[in-house]
């Protein structure tokens, strides 16, 4: 029986500490030590879709770890899940692409292209039946922006194949550079055709998120632990049976109406955290409508602002189906979620019984019950108004241009790049605009 793969690859500083955290949650979820031993023998292959078992009960992460600056692998290689990986997981550079996209793109970047990309195509050989590639990364730093780009130049995904994109988006008030914003969109230009869809967090609602939920002293652990289980919750139906699964194919048909608008934004009910426990049974009303609260949201833009294309909705432990009809109908009227005028049905289930298992060295707690929602949202264009204002005002001065085009980058990509982000801005507004005509 061939069972369904897919390969992850965290890109960059972000990219590697996220993924970092979300094998530590899949172990937990699989019952395998930090090893990759299986703790409980059985014969489900659920493990399969993210892991490759090379010999019995030992299995590995399918999965590439990807920087310029070593120092970041080195973490994990010298953690206590050192051992889950191969000799293969992981390709690390020796000179940091300093916040700059150029020079992960075209020069410090090429330094480690060939190793990630034969490591990569290993990764996909060993697959029985690829079904799709999961990447993570910034698209503030130099590598999560340059460097991505350059790598799935080279290694383009078959368009018979899946490709989500995850990426931190930059926050003006938790940026970590001045360059931010000129990544950014320089990202968004080239890296267009290399995913379906893109889902986007931010740092800023993740800390906020964070202290909403107890945490006192915010560290990247705890942000990286939240986009872990949110992660997880959107993989689960591959990996487990439901009454309604969800794949990535289905994600895909579900959330992206046409292809320009493909940028995912997402909630999550209650995480619950051991300085803040949930000591109670939430219903499934209740977590349902926290996803339309402006503190579970995982992005900064309201949802109640902009117009929904669609609603995907990952719920996890033992709920049932009629519960769940019952919660929509009541969001319905509590929020009224203004969806197309096409498409009114506006929502996607799906349902898995495995709850969420967090580890053990996670602040947060995890729940019996949850659910994640991913929403594709006009709103998104309000946070893209912003990238691009805050790059005009540095390009208008050609600020920190000189070193871009030092390492190799034609100041005119920088005009195309931007044009490209109001290309997508547009696309969006004329939707919402459309909205408000009488449909006919």
């Amino acid at each position: 029986m061939h069972q369904s793969n897919v390969v992850t690859v965290g890109i960059g500083q972000c990219g590697v500490q996220s993924m970092g955290r979300y094998w530590r949650t899949l172990i937990r979820e699989h019952d395998l030590s930090d090893s990759g031993w299986q703790i409980v023998n059985c014969e489900d292959l659920s493990a399969m879709v993210h892991f490759t078992e090379h010999s019995q009960n030992k299995f590995t992460p399918r999965c590439l770890f990807m920087d310029l600056d070593a120092t970041t692998n080195e973490v994990i290689q010298t953690s206590s899940i050192k051992d889950l990986f191969g000799p293969h997981s992981f390709a690390s550079g020796q000179i940091s692409a300093a916040n700059c996209y150029a020079r992960g793109r075209f020069s410090t970047g090429k330094m480690i292209l060939n190793d990630a990309s034969n490591k990569y195509r290993r990764l996909v050989e060993e697959c029985d039946r690829q079904i799709g590639v999961m990447k993570v990364s910034s698209l503030a730093g130099g590598t999560g922006s340059g460097f991505t780009n350059l790598f799935f130049s080279e290694n383009p995904i078959p368009k018979a194949i899946q490709s989500t994109s995850i990426e931190l988006a930059p926050s003006a008030a938790f940026a970590t550079s001045t360059t931010a914003y000129y990544n950014t969109v320089l990202q968004f230009n080239e890296g267009y055709d290399s995913f379906r869809y893109h889902i986007l967090f931010d740092n800023l609602t993740l800390y906020k998120r964070c202290l909403m939920e107890g945490v006192s002293d915010v560290s990247y652990v705890h942000l990286n632990d939240v986009l872990a289980q949110v992660i997880s919750s959107f993989t689960v139906s591959m990996r487990f049976a439901g009454t309604m699964d969800c794949s990535l194919e289905k994600l895909a048909t579900n959330l992206v109406p046409f292809p320009a608008m493909k940028y995912i934004l997402s909630s999550t009910s209650r995480l619950g955290t051991k300085m803040k426990p949930i000591d109670h049974k939430i219903s499934c009303n209740q977590m349902t409508c926290q996803l339309f609260k402006k503190s579970h949201r995982l992005f900064s833009e309201r949802f109640e602002e902009g117009l929904f294309f669609a609603c995907n909705l990952q719920y996890r432990g033992k709920i049932a189906i009629s519960e769940v009809h019952k919660a929509i109908n009541k969001v319905r009227k509590i929020y009224s979620p203004k969806f197309t005028q096409w498409c009114k049905t506006g929502f996607k289930i799906a349902n898995c019984w495995k709850p969420t298992c967090l580890p053990t060295d996670s602040f947060f707690q995890g729940n019996p019950g949850s659910v994640v929602m991913l929403t594709n949202n006009t709103v998104v264009t309000k946070s893209l108004k912003t990238f691009g204002t805050l790059f005009d005002k540095m390009f208008h001065e050609r600020a920190c241009v000189y070193w871009y085009v030092s390492e190799g980058l034609e100041e005119g990509e920088f005009p195309d790049a931007r044009e490209y982000l109001e290309t997508i801005t547009q696309a969006y507004d004329q939707e919402e605009k459309n909205h408000d005509k009488p449909f006919e």
